[in-house]
């Protein structure tokens, strides 16, 4: 076996699973695959189409709270390093849940450490106590 048989393998199971696909309500994705000398290997992937779904709809929740709509899925940075918005909790402190571009290890993020505007002012209003973001705790969390 040599790795462009393996990949054509590969490519012809990802066909005849189609079905599989529409039935479960789910998409399949090659990942990875290790061949010998007779024989190989091969890793699926399987996500749940409901997934994202599930995320555009809790992110409807975040418009209402006044984070902007284009905002799944949009990469920041934050001292230095990538990460993906990938979705909402709200009634949290930490509502932004977003994962590392390079490894996608989950991190959560206060709203205002990842929108602001363009100035660098929060994209909230403080209250009128003239609290600033540092006194609130702004920064991130990893997810336990």
């Amino acid at each position: 076996m040599d790795r462009s048989k393996c990949k054509q393998i590969a490519d012809a199971v990802l066909k005849a699973v189609k079905d599989i696909e529409s039935t479960f309500n789910v998409k399949a994705s090659y990942s990875t695959g290790r061949y010998g000398d007779t024989s190989c290997q091969l890793k699926f992937e399987f996500a749940d189409v409901a997934a994202d779904t599930r995320a555009a709809k809790a992110w409807e929740l975040a418009v209402l709270d006044g984070l902007p709509a284009d905002g799944l899925g949009k990469v920041f940075t934050f001292r230095g390093t990538e990460y993906k918005v990938t979705g909402y909790k709200p009634n949290c402190k930490y509502n932004i849940i977003a994962e590392r571009v390079h490894d996608g290890r989950g991190f959560k993020f206060e709203a205002l450490a990842v929108f602001r505007r363009p100035q660098g002012r929060p994209a909230f209003a403080w209250s009128e106590s003239g609290s600033s973001p540092r006194s609130k705790g702004q920064g991130y969390r990893p997810m336990a």
